[in-house]
């Protein structure tokens, strides 16, 4: 006789037990990310950081500068708290513009109501107008800075969705934004104290520098899935040193962010950040001559990482600077 009692409690074990073991492996999974960490990047606040552009002539085209920036800015929280799913910075935004990152990524979904801050599904605890208020509040207290505001439509979301939201708030307070087609000729003298609108989404015809291959559309190079972290870093470098190279730059931004692909699927922004950009620090040290006591390399465009710590956004942003205007080194 077959045992009915007997097959269904079998099958209640082995269902217990691939859960388990699923719960176990995740749960190591996030612990092992916790374990790698960028904090000391973050322990020593480098001097004019806040307000490093006022060492920066006015009729310098922002195309041709090398930019501290950032993926999924606002990105601090995981999906359902598993580490490496969703956070792709340590720092707040307040926190990242003061350690001198200039250019933004900011990821909207509109539910309907208002617009939020998204990585994915997962919501990252601020709206449109707090990242807002934020950015304003910086440029009132540093009013040399601009900060390059590139906006992505983001989760369960349409392009069409965000226009009206981000076009009200443009028009509430136009005299903090420049919102020019092109960037070829844009200067650091006419941005100062504005928000430059980048657009990753389709709309708001005549608003805003969009993606595309012209010289003053936003060029991106970008590869975020990053299973091969040697061949990534070999990719992420022969960009940069065509950046180097360029004698009439575009307006780039060279992505150096991603993620590694673990288990079930699982993506891993802060595996690939903590190799990454260890790399690319030790890239940029290249670039400075300490017996001539200059840069080699004068521009990267922007450089947008995950995880982008004080002394990164330093060793970025500093490329700009003369051995006199640069107050931290």
């Amino acid at each position: 006789r077959i045992n009915l009692k007997s097959i269904k409690f079998r099958h209640m074990k082995i269902l217990f037990a691939t859960i388990l073991s699923l719960a176990v492996i995740l749960i190591a999974s996030s612990c092992s990310m916790n374990t790698i960490n960028e904090s000391d990047g973050n322990k020593i606040d480098f001097s004019g950081s806040n307000n490093w552009m006022s060492c920066i002539a006015d009729d310098t085209l922002i195309r041709e500068m090398s930019i501290p920036g950032t993926h999924d800015t606002c990105a601090q929280y995981d999906f359902l708290g598993l580490s490496g799913t969703a956070a792709a910075q340590d720092l707040s935004l307040s926190e990242l513009l003061q350690a001198g990152v200039r250019h933004v990524d900011i990821r909207l979904y509109w539910d309907g109501t208002e617009c939020k801050i998204h990585h994915g599904i997962t919501y990252q605890h601020m709206n449109f107008d707090d990242v807002l208020t934020i950015c304003y509040n910086f440029l009132d207290e540093n009013p040399t800075e601009t900060i390059i505001f590139m906006i992505y439509k983001e989760w369960k979301c349409e392009d069409s969705d965000i226009c009206q939201p981000i076009l009200d708030r443009i028009n509430a307070n136009p005299t903090r934004w420049i919102t020019t087609t092109s960037a070829e000729n844009l200067t650091v003298g006419e941005c100062r104290n504005k928000l430059i609108l980048v657009k990753r989404f389709k709309g708001l015809d005549g608003i805003g520098i969009p993606s595309g291959s012209a010289i003053g559309q936003l060029h991106q190079v970008d590869n975020y899935k990053t299973n091969d972290l040697d061949s990534y870093w070999e990719e992420l470098k022969s960009h940069l040193d065509t950046m180097m190279n360029a004698t009439n730059p575009a307006f780039t931004t060279v992505w150096s962010s991603g993620y590694f692909e673990g288990q079930f699927g699982i993506p891993n922004i802060r595996l690939n950040s903590s190799v990454t950009n260890v790399k690319l620090e030790n890239y940029l040290d290249g670039s400075y001559d300490e017996q001539d006591k200059k840069y080699t390399k004068v521009h990267f465009g922007i450089i947008g990482c995950d995880h982008i710590t004080k002394r990164l956004a330093y060793k970025i942003y500093r490329i700009n600077l003369s051995e006199d205007d640069d107050k931290a080194r």
